[in-house]
């Protein structure tokens, strides 16, 4: 069941991409330049898991065509942690996201989300989602954006051959300030409550307040809060936070 939803997500994805591969080689404008940041450090997660833990987390993006109006942007957070030699936390989440520019302040968007978390049953849960989305702001210092879309949440359980597929609804929001002239403060939330299913909801927050050192390192420091109402399994809490500290260098 999983494998067959994956068909109609590879074409919705080349269906967004062909845009990107329709634009003229010779259209005027600079040629794309990416950025982002790797990150290594220590963690201290409360909620399903009492521990403190190994943090690797990686982030890049920028615009796959040279009129810029088509922007890329990935993002990759492992968490791990062990006590007296027994794994107590063990977490990987992956995002990849597509922009497409409409106006100044509309676009269009296209994402997948990846999860696997031992500690909340899931052995793998997918989300595809797209949607358009509206800049508030969208300033040197500040920029806030809002965004509204349709997702499909594919999930396998640890504890079950059951598979969940489930529609819903997916709304965001995203901001970025300019704290310095260096310093960063961006933060990201998402609330996606299921259709058919009256309060049942999930909900995840990540903040980063970034702070630089010398050149291209810099001290991030991380919030990450994960929410379901109703978690599958017996014993699962239904909120996780974890706490980061890391050292970042940008690229």
């Amino acid at each position: 069941m999983l494998g067959k939803s994956v068909f109609p997500l590879i074409f919705a994805w080349t269906l967004v991409l062909l845009p990107v591969f329709g634009q003229d080689a010779d259209t005027a404008g600079e040629p794309p330049r990416w950025g982002g940041d790797v990150s290594l450090g220590l963690s201290l997660a409360r909620g399903n898991t009492r521990s403190s833990s190994l943090s690797f987390t990686f982030s890049a993006a920028g615009p796959v065509n040279r009129t810029k109006t088509i922007t890329l942007s990935n993002k990759g957070i492992y968490l791990f942690g062990e006590i007296d030699g027994e794994t107590n936390s063990e977490n990987i989440f992956l995002a990849g996201r597509l922009d497409w520019k409409l106006s100044e302040r509309f676009f269009t968007f296209f994402e997948v989300q990846a999860a696997r978390d031992r500690f909340k049953n899931y052995a793998s849960r997918i989300l595809p989602a797209v949607g358009a989305g509206y800049k508030v702001f969208d300033g040197e210092k500040v920029a806030f954006g809002i965004d509204v879309g349709l997702t499909r949440i594919l999930t396998r359980y640890y504890d079950s051959k059951l598979i969940g597929a489930e529609t819903a609804l997916k709304f965001g929001e995203r901001l970025v300030w300019k704290v310095g002239e260096a310093s960063e403060f961006n933060q990201v939330v998402e609330i996606v409550p299921e259709f058919g299913f009256p309060g049942r909801y999930s909900l995840r927050l990540e903040a980063n307040l970034v702070a630089p050192l010398d050149g291209l390192w810099a001290v991030k420091l991380t919030v990450i809060d994960a929410y379901n109402s109703r978690p599958v399994g017996p014993g699962i809490r239904k909120n996780d936070m974890a706490f980061i500290a890391s050292m970042s260098r940008s690229f």
